[in-house]
């Protein structure tokens, strides 16, 4: 016993001992202390705050069309962000603009991709000096604009930065190996079943895997090294019904690594049932014209209802005006909080250190945001229908809101609804309704939910209770209003990951969920030109 715990902490010891000599944190840290101390632009004021962020990426992908590789590459590439504030949390550069983005600069050096420790530290300078100016420069403006106004600073629409206590985190840097050969001959073998699709006008299969260590320090003194993955796999293709309406197939998985995504098997089972898709396409017929009724969502198109009514549930920390400062600021949520916002039986709560759920890996999580805040591990946003918290970032413009590490998204959302049916209750719920309407069919959207609003669509006889699957259909976006009257939902929990803003998210939702008055359209694809054909496709030729 005494020796395993000598080995683990041996191993630990190690494991720090390397973190702490990694040359990245070191030049940053070294840089970010020289700043503090020494920065500051003649007549103008000394920055009270300074956060170094560096990104150490590296990523592979692969994309293939009918057996062949489009291209196949491993890339290694660094970036920086720079953040400088000048004056106080309170009043500061950022506090009367919107405009926080620092123009890059041809004398901006970038980040070796080399450990180089003293090439680190002068592409840090570099971008230092730049931003610092900037802020400088701006809040000088900012002081006497406030002089101008003759006001007191609280009666002055503006911008506050959260003061936060420092933190350390260091997580340990995982490395990957990837077999190029076995992922380029993936993509060769699955993307060569789309040949069947005789109308086929364009296909792909992609596999993707970026790995990505965030370093990040700031002059408050918190420290961070988290390493960050995700892999995707998506397959695709497109043809035209006989009404020339563009019918698009697509579905993607994701993962931690490239080896955790669905076995071959699987992904070969997802690229059949593409196939099968397009070339049922020709014999699918579509939805005449727009529909507005009750709907019933299974599966993935879930995801789609409460990601886009959760990811709206922002914080405001715009200033609204011609001038810049003045006029009200914040959208609807702002000032909805302790209010009804949707159907009474909902709960959302944002749980962005979630791990694993049903004893699979939760892909999203997050140990911080982007400016270096970390979250909660629980944070109610939606409590039985009302209102209790919206996400935000560490910019703050009301005196309730609070930097609760969000600035990236939740990461990991849980949607609970009380009163949970059975999936033939709901079935026949919708049904009824569609019939109180005096609508003859109602609609079911389930399977894969892909990009651009697109869904399977099913058509439901209200006399026969028969489906008829149509071909894709735009659905609107799903706004809270939608979500008011919660017609019904099934117990049954489940598990999938959609890709939203510029990080991924896993949403817990419901196996399924009725709706009212939801708006769903023939779709129209403004690029695709109803153009004759004047050569026959090389994959409708009886030689190949």
């Amino acid at each position: 016993m005494k020796q395993v715990l000598l080995y683990i902490l041996t191993t630990l010891s190690l494991a720090a001992f390397a973190q702490e000599n990694n040359v990245i944190l070191r030049a940053m840290q070294d840089e970010l202390k020289r700043s503090t101390s020494e920065l500051q632009y003649e007549n103008h004021e000394k920055p009270f705050y300074i956060s170094y962020t560096i990104n150490d990426t590296k990523a592979f992908s692969v994309y293939g069309t009918l057996g062949g590789l489009w291209g196949s590459r491993e890339m290694k590439f660094r970036t920086n962000n720079v953040r400088i504030l000048v004056g106080d949390y309170e009043f500061n550069d950022e506090s009367l603009d919107n405009n926080n983005y620092s123009e890059p600069s041809a004398h901006e050096i970038q980040v070796p991709l080399e450990d180089d420790y003293f090439g680190i530290r002068r592409s840090l300078w570099t971008t230092t000096d730049i931003v610092y100016k900037g802020a400088a420069q701006k809040y000088k403006k900012h002081q006497a604009t406030l002089k101008e106004k003759s006001k007191p600073l609280s009666d002055i629409p503006h911008r506050t930065f959260a003061q936060l206590p420092a933190y350390q985190v260091r997580e340990p840097i995982p490395t990957y190996q990837i077999d190029t050969k076995k992922w380029n001959d993936y993509t060769k073998e699955l993307s060569s079943y789309f040949r069947e699709v005789d109308a086929l006008e364009n296909s792909s299969v992609f596999f993707s895997f970026t790995h990505t260590v965030r370093y990040f320090v700031n002059s408050e003194g918190t420290t961070a090294i988290v390493p960050e993955t995700i892999a995707s796999f998506q397959c695709s293709g497109q043809v035209k019904s006989k009404t020339n309406t563009p019918v698009n197939v697509q579905t993607t998985r994701y993962a931690k690594t490239l080896d955790e995504l669905p076995s071959f098997a699987e992904l070969q089972r997802d690229v059949r049932e593409a196939v099968n898709k397009l070339k049922n396409a020709q014999e699918t017929k579509s939805l005449e014209e727009e529909y507005i009724g009750p709907v019933l969502f299974i599966g993935e198109p879930v995801v789609q209802v409460f990601t886009q009514t959760v990811l709206s549930l922002n914080a405001s920390n715009t200033l609204q005006g011609q001038d810049g400062y003045n006029g009200e600021f914040g959208p609807a949520a702002d000032n909805k909080i302790g209010k009804n916002y949707v159907d009474p039986a909902i709960t959302v709560k944002a749980l962005p250190g979630l791990k694993e759920f049903q004893g699979k890996p939760v892909l999203g999580n997050i140990v911080m945001d982007g400016e270096g805040v970390k979250p909660k591990e629980e944070t109610i946003l939606i409590e039985k229908g009302i209102l209790r918290n919206l996400m935000n970032d560490r910019t703050l413009t009301k005196p309730d809101q609070v930097a609760n590490g969000f600035s990236d998204g939740p990461g990991v959302i849980q949607v609970s609804l009380a009163n949970g049916v059975s999936l033939t209750t709901l079935k026949s719920q919708l049904i009824a309704q569609a019939k109180a309407e005096g609508l003859e069919f109602a609609i079911i959207l389930k399977g894969k939910a892909w990009p651009m609003g697109q869904t399977d669509i099913f058509k439901v006889d209200v006399a026969t209770g028969k489906e008829e699957q149509l071909s894709p259909a735009a659905l609107r976006s799903i706004q809270p209003k939608h979500l008011k009257r919660l017609t019904g939902t099934t117990s049954q929990s489940m598990h999938y990951v959609p890709v939203s803003r510029r990080n991924p998210i896993s949403a817990i939702v419901p196996e399924a969920v009725l709706l009212l008055e939801v708006e769903i359209s023939p779709f129209k694809n403004s690029f695709i030109k109803d153009d004759p054909e004047y050569i026959t496709s090389p994959l409708k030729s009886e030689s190949r």
